[in-house]
């Protein structure tokens, strides 16, 4: 039986409750991303943090197993995020980089799989990750590192984890149907922590960004305006090592690398 607890927390002027769940498969041992699937109801996928092999895990919103399946094509140096665009497309992120020392950084397109039916996932594509500014392997402090991704508008983005000053770094690609990508450093934020995790909604007005103490909402009434320069809210948390983030309409979706899975609504005071 899924154990679940039910908690509300008041966090500045916003009311917060969640639900929490355990997987049900040992299998998943570090949770380091999680996205909804737009394509089958109650479907998520998630995968492990360095050390396990390429694989993703299909589950439902209660951390039930429906299915694992390794992906062909692909290796798993430091998986940190897993994305999806609105073509279907998963677009998982190895880019954790602790040191700064990586050159092979870079993100994996998997269409994605029907998880009742399929037994493998295959990436068609692999797009390397190159920060324009760095210019040392080892950097110091370390602020090339990253655990964040998104894709909006045919391009993907990548928030930093910099643990050099606590600041995070935004970067774009430049148009995913360019057969040579490059990327663009936009901006930058004091977000207090260490980045983990983030998620864009469906229709872009909500970025949701992710640290080890709070998630940060960024709001917006239209789509596009610049992402770090938006409305922000400070919701914080005690989670463990979280690193999985992602919405389900108005639902934040956590997850962490003690096995635990958290389904949290909040709402703004009057």
């Amino acid at each position: 039986m899924t154990a679940c607890l039910l908690v509300a927390l008041w966090a500045a002027a916003d009311s917060v409750y969640w639900t929490e769940y355990r997987f049900q498969s040992p299998e998943i041992r570090e949770s380091s991303g999680i996205v909804r699937s737009r394509q089958y109801a109650n479907l998520y996928w998630t995968h492990n943090d360095s050390g396990d092999s390429p694989r993703l895990f299909a589950i439902d919103s209660t951390g039930r197993l429906i299915g694992i399946l390794p992906v062909r094509n692909a290796h798993h140096v430091d998986w940190e995020d897993i994305a999806l665009d609105e073509q279907g497309n998963l677009y998982i992120a190895d880019i954790g980089n602790n040191r700064s020392t990586r050159r092979d950084l870079g993100i994996y397109v998997v269409p994605e799989p029907n998880p009742w039916q399929d037994t493998v996932a295959t990436a068609v594509r692999f797009i390397p990750l190159a920060y324009p500014d760095q210019r040392a392997f080892p950097a110091v402090p370390s602020n090339f590192d990253a655990e964040a991704l998104w894709v909006w508008k045919n391009h993907l983005y990548v928030l930093t984890k910099r643990w050099g000053d606590g600041r995070t770094v935004l970067y774009r690609s430049t148009p995913l149907d360019e057969p040579v990508i490059r990327w663009e450093r936009l901006d930058s934020l004091d977000i207090g922590g260490l980045v983990t995790a983030a998620d864009l909604s469906p229709d872009g007005r909500r970025l949701a960004v992710l640290t080890y103490t709070a998630i940060w909402i960024l709001e917006a009434e239209r789509p596009d305006m610049p992402f770090l320069r938006r409305r922000s809210r400070r919701i914080p948390i005690a989670f463990g090592q979280s690193e999985g983030i992602c919405f389900d309409a108005d639902v934040l979706v956590l997850t962490n690398e003690g096995g635990q899975m958290r389904r949290l609504r909040y709402r703004s005071a009057p």
